[in-house]
């Protein structure tokens, strides 16, 4: 993999691990994706893969039923997710965080 991608690959971690965890007062506090409380509405990607239903930009979270998951349209380091936390929040300081990969369509990197 070379530095650019793993650069990319590490700013897309870093943000999806950002949307899942806010620092407060030196605990975190789940924002809501894996509880629902961060609606579908609030979910935005740069593309979603179409030819497959279980992929979808409303399951961009961790633990999605059935396998179910967002997969990007495109095989670009550019890919992205928004997450519209509906409040100004300071994210940051996390201390761990997952990475699901699923590689539908594309062949693994």
């Amino acid at each position: 993999m070379g530095r650019r991608r793993r650069v990319y690959a590490g700013l897309l971690t870093s943000l999806l691990a950002a949307a899942l965890l806010r620092q407060t007062e030196g605990c975190s506090e789940p924002l809501g994706l894996m509880t629902g409380e961060v609606e579908d509405w609030q979910v935005a990607a740069s593309s979603t893969l179409t030819s497959d239903p279980k992929c979808n930009t409303k399951y961009a979270r961790l633990h999605g039923p059935n396998g179910k998951a967002w997969c990007a349209g495109y095989k670009r380091e550019a890919e992205w997710l928004l997450i519209d936390l509906g409040v100004e929040a300071t994210v940051g300081h996390q201390r761990g965080f997952t990475t699901v990969a699923i590689f539908r369509g594309f062949p693994q990197i």
